[in-house]
């Protein structure tokens, strides 16, 4: 028998740094020794525990489309585990640098969906879903008070909540990012699994919440020396907020 009480939570990562972040801050569950890791089909998980739940943890590809990516394991993790949630967390790029830092996190209330549009002679026409997060796990995280996460320079990261853009692309171009922000004038960020992770739980009716960490502006400078300290500080901040949540007891 795998486990007494199966996770109630599943938490889902597109890139090493985000598993290995989430790693970092699980505890082996149920008396067991290590995180225990499971392979079903084409997935490897890890079950363990963070803060007082029983979780899951998988890794899919970057993206929301295609074979290994978050569209196609989202399914495959409800199907193989039926959590009562699923959680995204990483990283995503930010806004603006003005009003937003790198390590403050994004919470969507609900994701846009950016790349399906209408394309006339002269004109493009949005036809992306704006789909709303689970309102369990969203209300457990606008309530994660006393949460704080200070940054190596002693800066503490913020939660910001509000419509996050997803598409396909990885944005480092300041003109494209730009547009977008003008086209979707409230979003407070963007990144790219959670058009599927979205329509993968909505289609079983489980509660999904995407909570992703700023690490870049997507503005052509993703190359800096320094992008990979932000990545981790940002992945840190943002699985720092869930693992808060979910020490709360009773959270779900």
């Amino acid at each position: 028998m795998l486990e007494k009480i199966p996770p109630q939570v599943a938490v889902l990562t597109a890139t090493p740094i985000e598993r290995d972040m989430v790693l970092r801050h699980m505890t082996p569950a149920h008396a067991r020794l290590t995180v225990l890791q499971v392979f079903r089909g084409p997935n490897t998980y890890f079950v363990g525990r963070l803060g007082l739940q029983t979780v899951v943890l998988c890794m899919c590809d970057m993206g929301a489309v295609g074979r290994d990516a978050a569209l196609a394991v989202t399914a495959e993790l409800l199907r193989d585990w039926s959590p009562k949630a699923v959680m995204m967390v990483g990283i995503a790029f930010g806004r603006d640098s003005d009003n937003q830092r790198i390590g403050d996190v994004l919470v969507a209330d609900r994701l846009i969906a950016y790349e399906p549009a209408r394309i006339s002679p002269g004109d493009q026409t949005p036809r992306g879903h704006h789909v709303q997060a689970g309102p369990k796990v969203l209300n457990r995280l606008r309530n994660a008070i006393g949460w704080t996460f200070t940054g190596p320079t002693g800066v503490q990261s913020r939660a910001l909540f509000g419509p996050v853009l997803s598409g396909e692309k990885l944005i480092d171009n300041a003109d494209f990012k730009a547009e977008l922000f003008i086209r979707y004038g409230s979003a407070i960020g963007g990144e790219m699994e959670g058009a599927g992770l979205a329509a993968a739980a909505g289609r079983v009716s489980c509660e999904w919440a995407l909570v992703k960490g700023i690490c870049d502006w997507a503005d052509g400078h993703k190359r800096n020396p320094q992008r990979e300290s932000d990545q981790d500080f940002a992945a840190a901040a943002a699985v720092s907020l869930i693992r808060h949540v979910l020490i709360q007891p009773g959270a779900f």
